[in-house]
């Protein structure tokens, strides 16, 4: 994932190298789903002030020391402090999501570049600090936006892997599958890394 000023927010590379899907990164207008808001408006090159979060080239509403975010993780996957279960690839940069304070969620939405069949997989989630007793919820919605994988993360820095593979059929350029992050009872502290693969078959 590369998160960058101006449009599009966000690109993830596919695995040849040679084709780039646009992520979008918003807080969302419902309660426990997806439906559009603005797009988290201001871009910020540096660290983030919350020194906990250990995000940097961040999106958020208004820069600074703001929530909800989406950025790049300023520590190297498994490279944490305390953190365990780590799946492959290590040491890459993952994915950072701060939910808002409501109960709204914080979305990355991964736009389909192309007609084909899709499937998701190797979802995975932490919490990056440890403090006790806070959670946080890793949600992936299908394009019709219907939650299709649930997973929790708790205080201690470990990885939430799952197994399974979310089949999505046939898919048109230009919907979106949505990779969210709640809070989940109190809201603190809730820097949350994530990961997935999105598969294309098909021509």
């Amino acid at each position: 994932m590369v998160t960058q000023a101006g449009s599009p927010q966000a690109t993830v590379t596919d695995a040849s190298g040679q084709k780039a899907a646009t992520v979008e990164l918003y807080e969302s207008t419902n309660n426990g789903g997806v439906i559009k808001g603005n797009l988290l408006a201001t871009f910020t090159s540096g660290a983030h002030p919350g020194v906990f979060n250990r995000v940097q080239s961040y999106w958020s509403p208004a820069g600074g020391n703001t929530y909800p975010y989406g950025g790049k993780s300023t520590v190297g996957r498994g490279l944490d402090a305390g953190e365990t279960n780590a799946p492959a690839p290590g040491a890459v940069f993952d994915l950072q999501l701060h939910p808002p304070n409501n109960y709204h969620l914080v979305v990355a939405a991964y736009k389909v570049q192309e007609n084909g069949t899709y499937d998701v997989r190797n979802l995975a989630v932490r919490r990056v600090d440890g403090n006790p007793n806070q959670t946080v919820r890793y949600r992936v919605f299908n394009p019709q936006s219907v939650q299709i994988a649930n997973l929790q993360a708790t205080s201690n820095r470990a990885w939430v892997t799952d197994a399974n593979t979310y089949a999505l059929g046939q898919l048109t350029a230009g919907q979106y599958i949505y990779f969210a992050v709640a809070r989940d009872g109190t809201y603190s502290w809730d820097a949350t890394e994530i990961s997935w693969t999105v598969t294309k078959t098909g021509p």
